[in-house]
């Protein structure tokens, strides 16, 4: 990770990270949220899980209407100084079928 001057001047600098660091960065806090939640890593991630977990550490959660941003947009954070951001997901993404509803999976032991 490297701070960059933020272009829009909202900060200062921004964190500008490699796509290996986000996903290092990604799995250590969901494997931790897992083992706190359930005791152990859970695949496939429960989609109340990911949820809860994005509550958790986000001020808000919103279901949102995003085709305006275009087609690959799925979600948008907003960062504010001095609090926790919002995360919007767009409608579309959240009543897909393959989204749990409840919270059962299958539990398999660490990878």
């Amino acid at each position: 990770m490297k701070l960059i001057p933020d272009r829009p001047g909202h900060f200062p600098e921004r964190p500008q990270y490699q796509i290996e660091e986000l996903e290092e960065e990604c799995k250590r806090i969901i494997t931790s949220f897992l083992e706190r939640r359930y005791g152990q890593m859970v695949i496939p991630v429960p989609t109340i899980a990911l949820k809860m977990l994005i509550e958790d550490e986000a001020a808000k959660l919103l279901k949102a209407e995003l085709s305006h941003e275009g087609e690959e947009v799925h979600s948008i954070s907003e960062f504010f100084p001095h609090r926790k951001p919002w995360v919007s997901i767009t409608y579309g993404l959240s009543a897909q079928p393959w989204c749990e509803s409840q919270e059962h999976t299958m539990l398999y032991d660490r990878y």
